[in-house]
């Protein structure tokens, strides 16, 4: 994993990796270099987020609490790189940890003292740029982090705050800001007590998903070549 230079090494059973994820199936038994070698390179893949990654696929759980904003960098790109293997379940469980994070960063507020807060404070904060980038690194559209971030901007940001953020990331997140607004002009912004951003469960992949995730081109290249 990473780059040649400093790349770190993992050896991880055949049978586990193949079993969790049609993506390293698809490599390890295909007709692939990696189907003959079994090894595979990922140089993009960071080794933190592969080492969670194997870990839930060894013990079915993500070692993961987000403290700070680069752990919630950490949780994305787990997201990303489950939906690049094909492991929605994985995808569902580091969905989990996002969306408490961002979720919580408002809840956090809404007890016995919500009174004596100032409601600016409430959506003045806003995912950091990188995480909105990772997001947005799909070209598929509609995916449930992208969502995500569009509920947040949408419903529970800042209007000065939304439109500053929005100038420093793809273009794609203001206007898909603006397609959820206009679809429900009908609600009220910024009301406290209205938690818009849906609950998690709303943010997860379902099965039918998987078809249109980005490994499955090669699932399906390595069934058309079983098939000659």
């Amino acid at each position: 994993m990473g780059n040649k230079s400093d790349a770190t090494k993992f050896t991880v059973h055949k049978a586990f990796l193949t079993y969790e994820s049609p993506f390293f199936e698809a490599a390890f038994n295909g007709k692939f270099k990696e189907g003959k070698t079994q090894v595979i390179e990922l140089e993009d893949v960071y080794p933190d987020e592969f080492n969670l990654l194997v870990t839930w696929v060894y013990e079915r759980q993500v070692a993961l609490k987000i403290g700070n904003s680069a752990d919630l960098l950490v949780a994305a790109r787990l997201w990303n790189l489950a939906e690049r293997c094909l492991m929605p379940t994985l995808q569902n469980t580091a969905m989990e940890i996002i969306w408490t994070f961002i979720s919580g960063w408002y809840l956090c507020w809404l007890g016995d003292e919500i009174e004596s807060v100032d409601e600016s404070e409430l959506y003045s904060w806003a995912p950091p740029e990188e995480f909105i980038r990772l997001a947005y690194s799909t070209k598929l559209e509609g995916t449930p982090l992208k969502r995500l971030v569009v509920d947040k901007f949408a419903w529970q940001t800042d209007t000065n705050v939304m439109k500053e953020c929005c100038q420093q990331v793809p273009r794609e997140v203001g206007m898909d800001v603006l397609v959820e607004l206009h679809r429900n002009k009908g609600k009220g912004r910024n009301m406290i007590g209205m938690w818009y951003v849906r609950p998690s469960k709303n943010y997860y992949v379902r099965g039918e998903d998987v078809d249109s995730m980005p490994g499955s081109e090669f699932i399906h290249q390595s069934s058309d070549s079983d098939s000659e």
